[in-house]
């Protein structure tokens, strides 16, 4: 990102905590610390963003973030156990963070119960935010569990009822199904 580009987000994070609109600030700064993770300024203002209580302490959460940070870098350059180790370590600072969840799951094999014990522990009723919604249907296919993956599909289209890509997707599970019970029955 360029120092201009850099500047303009960084006064829009700054404007939206102002305003009281703290999660798209949460969304600019993270966009900007996936950039660049030694922005002094911009880790303050998530610091300051991130003050709302959950009942996970400020510095869970921001520690937490930051470890997951690190999670992707070291995944983008293949070191996957040690990826599950950094998440790990984020989820125990942050067990309410289902965004690191479904990071572990998706890095876990298709076949593997503890991706999808991990997957159950989401309340999805609950998540309003369709591409994290979208990341659990996803592991939830991988992970060859249908019937979730279509509760999770539902629940997008109740927060997103015009998402083109979650109904096609319930359409191909729902075809799955009868192409399945059309192969069972004599």
């Amino acid at each position: 990102m360029d120092p201009e580009t850099h500047k303009k987000v960084l006064s829009k994070s700054i404007e939206a905590l102002k305003s009281g609109h703290r999660a798209y600030a949460v969304a600019l700064l993270k966009s900007l610390l996936k950039e660049n993770p030694d922005d002094i300024s911009a880790r303050k203002l998530l610091f300051k963003a991130l003050q709302e209580s959950t009942g996970v302490s400020r510095t869970n959460k921001l520690q937490s973030y930051f470890l997951k940070l690190k999670a992707e870098k070291v995944l983008s350059s293949g070191q996957t156990r040690r990826a599950l180790e950094l998440l790990q370590q984020a989820l125990e600072l942050n067990p309410l963070n289902v965004s690191i969840i479904v990071a572990i799951t998706e890095i876990l094999s298709t076949h593997n119960p503890q991706a999808v014990e991990l997957l159950e522990s989401i309340d999805v009723e609950h998540i309003q935010d369709t591409n994290l919604l979208k990341r659990i249907a996803r592991a939830y296919l991988n992970a060859k569990h249908l019937p979730m993956a279509k509760k999770v599909l539902k629940r997008i289209l109740i927060v997103q009822p015009a998402d083109l890509e979650s109904q096609k997707m319930l359409k191909n599970l729902e075809a799955l199904d009868v192409l399945e019970r059309e192969f069972k029955s004599p």
